[in-house]
């Protein structure tokens, strides 16, 4: 063997060393909490609460039709950056440049399925476990929540008040879209934090409180305040509070389309009709806003444009979140508290389990 094929091999052994030791020090403290997350899950099983049916053309919807969206969407807002960074050049100049100095086999064999796996296992228990939230505690919080809320706005539910603003149909429906963006910026977001280098403080932080947000939040909080939302009030408690709420939603579905009510009727179907798959329904704390304020504080970490831009939807989010009826307004002040606490923990983590090293 010549020495240059030593030299070659000898550098392809090392970057492999340095991979999986690299793969081992940015996902250790993952593999850790899916593994206390599994038992805790396992620990507050009721016996009565339906279990996940594995569906694979659920499967093959998600990765054959949403991580498609999900990298074009990508493409698009890196050539706009790259558009906006390239000082003159051509954009396409600028493109191939990136691309030459991406490490592409890192992040598609390496750094991709790591982090979509430990994604894929906290979302299986997240909703394993809000399942099984009214089997262990029953729906009781309601009152107590919608009365906090009163007491913060003196006497007003916060509906009124974001009804009083955006009075129209075409505000709820714009109000309804951004709430359902949520979904393609969180997880296109962990996308882009999933690509970074494996032993990155930032990747690290982001990753372990977006998996603490479902697991102290969506999880533990969500059963010790049992709660399932005004959207539900009247059809769990006979408590027509929030009627004139849902009248109004429903009114203003006939004039232009709410993909939140169809999405309700599809939450309760699967809590009281067995013939329906089971999703769970849960209201304290807002999970919405939990995973946005880590999104935001994430970003703000990458770009300060890209943060601000993150904070403008997360406040959509707060406003959908009671505009349309999906959560009373402490649902979601707590998440955003949470979602910070969570994430200064987080990045406390990463930086003694990392060291200093650079993100």
């Amino acid at each position: 063997m010549s020495m240059a094929e030593n030299h070659v091999g000898g550098w392809a052994t090392g970057r492999l060393v340095r991979l999986f030791r690299d793969a081992w020090r940015g996902h250790a403290v993952l593999v850790v909490f899916i593994v206390a997350y599994a038992g805790l899950a396992i620990l507050l099983r009721h016996p009565d609460a339906p279990g996940i049916s594995f569906d694979p053309d659920r499967l093959i919807e998600v990765f054959g039709v949403i991580l498609p969206m999900f990298a074009l969407a990508a493409l698009v807002f890196l050539y706009i950056r790259l558009m906006i960074v390239s000082r003159g050049r051509s954009p396409l100049h600028t493109v191939r440049q990136w691309g030459a100095s991406t490490p592409w086999v890192d992040i598609f064999l390496f750094r991709f399925p790591l982090a979509i796996a430990f994604l894929m296992a906290n979302q299986l228990l997240y909703v394993s476990m809000k399942i099984n939230i009214p089997f262990v505690v029953p729906f009781s919080w309601d009152a107590t929540l919608a009365a906090w809320d009163r007491a913060l706005l003196f006497g007003q539910d916060a509906w009124v008040l974001t009804h009083a603003v955006f009075s129209t149909p075409l505000a709820s429906a714009i109000i309804d879209g951004l709430y359902i963006t949520w979904f393609f910026a969180v997880y296109l977001g962990f996308l882009l934090f999933a690509a970074l280098p494996m032993n990155s403080h930032l990747r690290l932080s982001f990753m372990l409180a977006f998996g603490l947000s479902w697991a102290v939040g969506g999880s533990v909080l969500a059963t010790v305040f049992s709660s399932a939302g005004p959207v539900y009030m009247e059809a769990l408690f006979d408590d027509a509070t929030f009627a004139p709420l849902m009248t109004r939603l429903a009114e203003q579905s006939e004039v232009i389309t709410l993909r939140a009510l169809a999405v309700q009727d599809t939450l309760w179907q699967g809590y009281n009709d067995p013939n329906y798959a089971p999703v769970g329904i849960s209201a304290f704390p807002s999970m919405h806003n939990c995973v946005m304020i880590v999104l935001v504080l994430g970003f703000f970490k990458l770009n300060r444009t890209a943060g601000i831009a993150m904070s403008l939807l997360a406040l959509a989010v707060v406003i959908g979140s009671v505009h349309l009826g999906w959560h009373y307004l402490v649902d979601s002040l707590a998440g955003l508290v949470l979602g910070w606490l969570i994430w200064v923990v987080s990045g406390r983590i990463a930086r003694w389990w990392l060291g200093p090293q650079p993100v």
